[in-house]
Formats: structure tokens, sequence, C-alpha cells
């Protein structure tokens, strides 16, 4: 008991020693009293009374405040209130809960299945020379002509276009070559005898791809060749006679080589083209060269 005593009695001075108290509580009989501090040593207190005198208490008598709030009453309790400081035990922090987080959901991309358009469908608009080749007449008696020509092209892959084309070639009648094969002189005259070719063909374009990869591709067309000319009229001294020659309807092909230029920032190409048309015409072969310039949309 002696021990627990000395060591409050440690612990208060301790208190005493690290703080200014300003009142002091004072047991007394089971009451507790509520006094002014005027001095204080190591092993009592000397308060002040409510009635102003002074009075010496054991230290082991009182509990030290730092600080005491005390109503004024009727001669009995100090005039100021203070807040008391007392020895309490430290407060157990609470920690705070934790909260488990999901973790970050990670964005896994949806696959996607790629669709298979349907085939890319362009066309084709093309003018150009039409050279005669074959045969040696139509070489000598026709100049050379124009061509026209439209085309439906379907892309099959990346390398490889089918289009369906019309074209249109059409060469004059070199009337004085005419008239210099058969020694007619100026007073005869020669009107009429253009030749005409229409195709319709089927068409295969291998090796198109854009630029700078490989922009030439070759062909190969095959479909209907039709050879028509118009009435050759002959007059002179006051005559005037006409020859019909029917149409030929034959089975053509056309091998050729092109090149394609895309434009840029623009679904729109340019394309130059020669060919060697060939025409399984009844009496000989007729052939002619299309050189094509054209666009692509």
């Amino acid at each position: 008991m002696k021990k627990i005593i000395l060591i409050v009695a440690v612990l208060l001075t301790v208190s005493y020693a690290a703080t200014t108290p300003t009142h002091v509580i004072h047991m007394n009989n089971g009451d507790i009293h509520v006094v002014k501090l005027v001095e204080s040593t190591s092993k009592f207190f000397i308060v002040e009374t409510s009635d102003g005198e002074n009075m010496v208490i054991p230290i082991l008598d009182v509990k030290m405040i730092k600080k005491i709030e005390v109503e004024e009453s009727e001669g009995t309790q100090p005039t100021n209130q203070e807040s008391i400081s007392r020895d309490r035990p430290t407060e157990e922090r609470v920690p705070a809960p934790v909260i488990e987080t999901q973790p970050d959901l990670v964005e896994t991309p949806i696959p996607v299945l790629e669709e298979k358009s349907s085939n890319e469908q362009f066309r084709r608009i093309t003018i150009g020379l039409a050279v005669p080749g074959s045969p040696t007449n139509f070489v000598d008696y026709w100049n050379n002509g124009f061509h026209l020509g439209f085309e439906q092209i379907t892309k099959l892959n990346e390398g490889l276009h089918m289009g369906v084309e019309v074209d249109y070639s059409f060469f004059s009648l070199d009337e004085d070559a005419m008239k210099a094969s058969v020694g007619a002189d100026d007073r005869i005259n020669i009107s009429g005898g253009d030749a005409s070719i229409y195709n319709i063909l089927v068409k295969f374009k291998v090796g198109i791809k854009p630029p700078p990869e490989n922009p030439v591709y070759v062909q190969l067309g095959f479909g209907y060749y039709r050879l028509k000319f118009s009435d050759l009229t002959v007059s002179g001294g006051g005559e005037s006679e006409s020859v019909s020659v029917s149409d030929e309807h034959a089975f053509g092909i056309n091998p050729g080589l092109g090149l394609l230029i895309p434009i840029k920032n623009s679904k729109t190409s340019l394309c130059f083209e020669i060919g060697y048309m060939i025409g399984f015409t009844e009496s000989d072969i007729t052939t002619h060269l299309p050189i094509k310039v054209g666009v692509v949309f």
C-alpha cells in the first residue's frame, strides 16, 4: 500500500513539475473541495480556503489539476470557471475500417469478326488512239482512228480485277491512198468506206496494287468482235456507184499492259493502257492497237 501511495506521490510530483496548477481538489472525510493553490512543496500544498485563510494539506490528500472551471457560489466556491486537467487513460485509437476496393477493371477488347464486304465495284471510262494493225489493206487504206470505251470492274482480290468492257474504234478511209492504188485522177471522188469495230469483252487484270508496290498490270480480254464498213461510193463523169460490205461477227481477244495511278486522297485513279485487239474475221485476222487513257472511279 505504501509503495502505491509513493508511486502516486511521485506521479503527482512529476505531473506538478510539468504543469502550473491554479486549483486543487481536496478530499476530506469523503467530501470533495476545490480550493485555490497558494504554494506547494514536494510534500504538501498551501491552499486558500473559502474563508480566505491558508491551510496546509498533505500532497497525498489532493489531486492536481491544470485548470478547473468553478461556478461562483456564496463564499464557498472560487469565482472563475476553469477546465480541469486530469490524468486520463490514453484513448485507444480505433483503426479506420479498411474498405476493400475491387481491382481496376481492365477493359478487354471484344473480338469483332471482320465482315467480308462484297466485291468492290469500279467504273472506267477511256478514250484514245486506235492504230490499224492487219491485214495490209487495213493498214494501207485506212487512217489512224480513235477509241472510246466504258468498263464495269469488279475487284476479286487485291491482285485480281475482272471487268466487262464495251468499246468502239473508228477508222476513216484514206481516199487519196485508195485513188492512188487504182490510178484514179481528181475527177473521181471516193466517199464512205469507213471502218468501225465494236467489242464486248470480259477482261481480267492481274497485278493491280497501289504504287509504288506494283502499279503495272497485265490484262487479257476475250469476247464479241464486230467489224463494220460503211457503204463505199465512187462517183465521176456524171456517174456514181456504191459498194456495200457486209458486217463480220467474230470472236476476239485483247491482251494488253496497263498502268494504274491512284489520285491522292481520292478513290479515283488514272490509267494508261495499250492493247492488241485481235478479231478472228472470216477472210483475214483483223487487228488494231488501242492506246487508251482513262479514269477509274
